[in-house]
């Protein structure tokens, strides 16, 4: 019980974070293009956490991700943030392959919706691992380098 770690994604990803601030056991978390929508518990300690996202536009709804995420960082003290450019929303999960495939294309092709490109999942498994080992074993990891074996993979700063 002592070497628990959590991770969602979208609403899942929010509820990670709030598990991670409210029970001290939880030793990391990662929020997979997900975001807070309400409040936090006060910070207990600084804790591991990182942010894996697809590219965002700009608008309202960007500016409340954005938001959300920022007193994300804010609780846990810092983190890590990386964006896989070419992703979108759904390309984090299996969704996309309940259409038939001529339906995923065409929903692909004209509202950008599932493109699930086998670079994403893998750069995402593998900043998953780097990431747990390295809380679980006490040990400094470099993401960076991780990150680095992809193209279009971008560490973006926290404010």
């Amino acid at each position: 019980m002592n070497r628990m770690v959590i991770a969602g994604h979208s609403l899942e990803a929010a509820t990670a974070a709030v598990a991670m601030a409210s029970d001290s056991r939880f030793k990391a978390a990662v929020n997979i293009d997900g975001t807070l929508y309400g409040e936090l518990l006060k910070p207990t300690c600084p804790r591991p956490f990182l942010l894996i996202e697809s590219k965002k536009e700009g608008g309202e709804r960007f500016r409340r991700y954005e938001n959300g995420n920022q007193r994300l960082f804010k609780q846990f003290g810092g983190g890590y943030r990386y964006e896989i450019i070419e992703a979108d929303h759904y390309s984090f999960t299996d969704a996309p392959f309940l259409l038939t495939p001529p339906t995923r294309f065409l929903a692909g092709a004209f509202l950008g919706f599932g493109h699930i490109p086998t670079k994403t999942h893998r750069a995402t498994i593998d900043l998953l691992h780097a990431f747990f080992q390295g809380v679980l074993n006490d040990k400094s990891t470099d993401l960076d380098s991780v990150a680095n074996r992809y193209q279009g993979i971008i560490r973006k700063l926290i404010d």
